[in-house]
């Protein structure tokens, strides 16, 4: 059976909303609207080469449950194999990811 599960689809469209601001799709409005750990810190850190996104601190439970505190805890779960490509280790399209992930949550299913 190829239905996900309410939980599941809400993770992949916050996943995908991510992979659209990588990718500079969202409206320059929102552009600003993560920051990738690298560019957070002036020294070197653990995630200083991969794309996880910086996670705010919130100091009211509603900041930490939108999508400003939710998506970066979201994305930084995820596996980088699902959004990098295999050789290059660049980002792969958004309508891969999207298939990439769906697979990969319905594996977990089995």
């Amino acid at each position: 059976m190829n239905i996900l599960k309410l939980d599941d689809i809400y993770k992949m469209q916050i996943s995908k909303y991510v992979m659209k601001w990588h990718h500079q799709y969202l409206p320059l409005q929102l552009g600003t609207i993560f920051t990738l750990s690298n560019e957070f810190h002036d020294h070197q850190t653990r995630n200083m080469t991969n794309l996880k996104v910086y996670v705010p601190k919130h100091r009211t439970r509603i900041a930490s449950h939108s999508i400003l505190g939710m998506a970066p805890h979201i994305w930084n779960k995820l596996s980088p194999t699902l959004y990098l490509s295999d050789t290059h280790q660049t980002l792969i399209s958004l309508h891969s990811f999207s298939s990439r992930m769906r697979r990969s949550i319905l594996r977990d299913y089995i």
